[in-house]
Formats: structure tokens, sequence, C-alpha cells
């Protein structure tokens, strides 16, 4: 009987202590997730004093960042000191002239600037808009605004596009009008190479047979036979891989010997060769000479 009790009181003991490591175990979650800014896991009702100026000082921490940053959706200024604030607002101001400088119109504020940025900022906005101008991006460029040599400079940039274009068969894009005799005989030229290549590669929807010489038309059907007779082959060892696959006895398992292969060697025999069991299972495959070689164990290689 007093072991009983005894027995009894070791249970309640145990439980008590399971039930205060799982009571810390969630507290210690609690108070994480407070200081992590968890609000849907975080119950301040549960801290205690220390924990929750730790949480309070967290808060303070994560609302400083999210307005140096420029994060508005989390900032709340009211809760800032002066030498915060101060700071915030130096940030805001770098963080303006560098949208400025980066062309980003929607988060630049030039009433904010100096005289001096403001002439940086004019000077990026020209450098912006000839660099635009040069590659093509009209989208984004004022010709109006190029000077003399600029424009002379994009006029000819626009040229050599508009050649490289017509050259590699760009025809949204090329606007052959604009070629000289020469360059009409270049674009010609590749045009006819193109089409050529196409055809030899099987590339129908770009392939004119119409502009090919006899030679050319000789050598296309050629290159069309070859991929023909290579997709019959190809087709043929499928199907001939299939019907193996498909007549290929199947692993024997004998009680006494256990799974054996289909030329008879059984996992477990011992191989006359090398004295070895057979535990290597090789299934059936065809040699380059087209000899099937059937399944069978052999006995795996001595180590070095």
């Amino acid at each position: 009987m007093r072991q009983y009790r005894y027995l009894i009181a070791i249970v309640a003991v145990l439980r008590l202590q399971t039930a205060v490591a799982q009571e810390s175990g969630a507290t210690r979650q609690n108070v994480q997730a407070c200081v992590n800014g968890l609000s849907y896991a975080c119950d301040k009702m549960r801290l205690s004093g220390d924990e929750r100026a730790q949480v309070d000082a967290a808060d303070h921490r994560r609302n400083v960042s999210s307005c140096m940053n420029g994060l508005t959706y989390s900032c709340d200024k009211q809760q800032l000191s002066r030498e915060e604030l101060a700071q915030v607002s130096a940030a805001e101001y770098r963080r303006n002239i560098s949208n400025c400088m980066n062309g980003l119109s929607y988060s630049c504020d030039k009433s904010q600037l100096s005289s001096e940025v403001s002439a940086q900022v004019r000077d990026a906005e020209y450098r912006r808009n000839v660099s635009s101008c040069l590659n093509g991006l009209s989208y984004s460029c004022d010709k109006s605004r190029l000077s003399t040599d600029e424009s002379a400079q994009v006029r000819a940039a626009d040229y050599r596009r508009n050649l490289n274009n017509c050259l590699n068969g760009l025809a949204y894009s090329c606007d052959k009008s604009r070629l000289s005799t020469d360059e009409s005989a270049q674009v010609s030229a590749a045009d006819y190479r193109r089409n050529f290549n196409n055809c030899l590669n099987g590339l129908s929807y770009s392939c004119d047979k119409s502009r090919l010489n006899g030679a050319e038309s000789a050598e296309t059907g050629a290159s069309e036979k070859r991929r023909m007779v290579d997709k019959a082959l190809l087709s043929s060892e499928a199907r001939t891989r299939s019907r193996v696959a498909e007549l290929a006895p199947p692993t024997l398992v004998d009680p006494a010997r256990g799974a054996c292969e289909e030329n008879g060697s059984c996992a477990g025999d011992v191989s006359p060769l090398t004295g070895r069991q057979k535990t290597v299972d090789v299934h059936g495959y065809y040699r380059k000479d087209g000899t099937y070689v059937r399944g069978h164990y052999r006995s795996p290689p001595r180590r070095k």
C-alpha cells in the first residue's frame, strides 16, 4: 500500500513538471512573438514587467527603422524623439535626391532640392535623355533637347541599328528604304543565306524553296531524306526496346536459391571464376553490334 502511494506521488510530480515545462515553453514562444512584432501570435497580457519593456524597446527600434527606410505604412513619427525625427528627415532628403537623380519622377519632389542639387538633377536628366536617344528608346527620348552634334550621333546610331536589324532579318524593325545600294546587296545576300540554312534544317515556316538553285534544292532534298531516315530509325529502335521489354522473362525466384535471372544464374551462387558469391544483378541489354546479352548475376569486382 505504501509503495502504491509512493508511485502515485511520483506520477503527480512528473505531471506537474510536464505542465510547468509546457507553460514555460508557451511563455517563451509568446515573448519571442511579441519581440518580433508578430501581433497575431502575441498576447501582451501574459507578459511580465521586464518582458513588456523588452517588447516596447523592440517595437520602438522597428518603428525607427521603418521611418528611416521610408516605409510610411509602418512608420509612426509621433513615437520618435526629436533626435530621431532629425535623422529621419535627413534620410528622407537623401532619398528624395537619389530618386530625382535617377529619374524616379513618381517619388521625386523637386521643390525640396537646393539650387545646386537642382542643377545636378537637370544634368542627369539631360545625360539620360541623350543615352535613351542613342539606344533607340523612343518612349524616353526627346530629340528636341539634343544639340547639333548629339542629333548627328543619334542619327548615325539609328542608321547602324537599322542596318543591323535588316542584316539579321528583323523585318519589323528594318526600313530597307534607308539602305545604300551596297547595303541592300549585303542584306539580300544575308536573306538568301538565311533562307537556304532554314531549308537545310527543315524550318519550313521560314523556308522559300522557290529561291533555291538546283544544287541547293538537291542538298536540301538530301537533308530532308536524312532527317526522315533518322526519324524512322529512332521510331524503330523505340518500338524494338518496347517489344523486348514486353517479351523479356520476369526475374525468377527460386525458394531455395533466391532471385534468378534469364540465364539461370541466381543471387548467392558462387562464381567458378572468382570463387565469390554472385550478388550483382545485370539486366539484359544489347551490345553495339546488336547482340542481346541475357540478364545474369555476377560477383562484385575485387576491391584494390
